[in-house]
């Protein structure tokens, strides 16, 4: 069972699922207004299966997020929820250049310090 996940700085935290169910939620909430916590959990459960598959205990192998989020996109589609895979895709795409434009922003403090 998988029980620990690589964040996106290398760092093993331990796994929640219950993250992946909010998740796929607040997706279902920002498309359609409304919850869908069944199809949420049921999501998460198909995406659970693969994962205890893939990134067992016993071979050590630690999944980074952005492993667990892919198969979180095919999972939604897998369920024919189209409109919602692609807001969660949309949405993951947003962080992503979020994330890049704070390293940037971090990278322009450090070489405006070093120059001083």
């Amino acid at each position: 069972m998988l029980n620990v996940i690589r964040k996106r700085k290398g760092t093993v935290v331990p796994f929640e699922s219950s993250k992946i169910t909010q998740a796929i939620n607040k997706a279902f909430l920002a498309v359609t207004g409304q919850e869908n916590i069944l199809e949420s959990e049921k999501i998460k459960d198909l995406v659970m299966e693969k994962l205890n598959i893939l990134y067992s205990t016993e071979n050590g192998s630690i999944p980074y997020v952005e492993q667990v989020q892919d198969m979180v996109e095919q999972a939604i589609m897998d369920a024919g929820y189209y409109e919602i895979a692609k807001h969660y895709i949309l949405y993951r795409h947003e962080r992503a250049l979020q994330r890049a434009m704070e390293r940037q922003q971090e990278l322009q403090k450090i070489e405006e310090e070093g120059a001083i």
